[in-house]
């Protein structure tokens, strides 16, 4: 066996591929992980941006109201009708609540419901809001029928819902819950 001497040039050189790839490997791990961060920050700006600008009751509201008006049950759509009234309940629940109503079966939302009630908002009318929302899926999907009547009293009984409880930091006056800009009380 002969003993080979490599001057520091030569091993420079077999070196050399290896950090050119180490180099690499950092350049691209850097560059993805930048992308990566932006891909986050541009989700986050998107989220930001979709906030509704509306308070959710208004805009259930706003639902059931059209449906109250167009009373699409009298036109064999019922279904559909009882569709748009579990949405406008549900996006009421979820923005004005902060229950996540919109992805959920009507029983995985009473289980929650069941086991955390809703800071604010009565035992009883979240009874009677899943009630609601279980017959609205039987028209929907088990093929149960409602006669017009029934379908105009159960939007006119959500519209009251929803009424009944909007938060009541939506209702109140700027000022009114410091107590400025209030009335006397007793003296008029």
């Amino acid at each position: 066996f002969k003993a080979y001497h490599f001057s520091l040039w030569d091993r420079f050189q077999a070196m050399l591929p290896w950090l050119i790839g180490a180099l690499l490997a950092l350049v691209l791990g850097r560059y993805a992980y930048l992308k990566w961060r932006s891909r986050e920050a541009t989700e986050n700006d998107e989220e930001a941006g979709t906030e509704p600008l509306i308070p959710a009751h208004v805009t259930a509201l706003a639902l059931l109201h059209q449906l109250e008006q167009e009373k699409p049950w009298n036109d064999g759509r019922g279904k559909e009708a009882q569709a748009i009234l579990s949405e406008a309940v549900r996006v009421h629940l979820q923005g004005s609540f902060g229950v996540k109503a919109l992805e959920r079966t009507t029983d995985e939302l009473a289980q929650t419901l069941r086991s955390a009630p809703i800071k604010g908002m009565a035992a009883d009318e979240s009874d009677w809001m899943i009630a609601l929302l279980q017959r609205s899926d039987l028209v929907k999907f088990a093929k149960q029928d409602m006669d017009g009547d029934a379908h105009l009293r159960v939007v006119q009984e959500s519209i009251a819902w929803i009424n009944r409880t909007i938060p009541i930091e939506t209702t109140a006056p700027e000022g009114a819950a410091s107590g400025e800009n209030t009335p006397p009380q007793g003296h008029e």
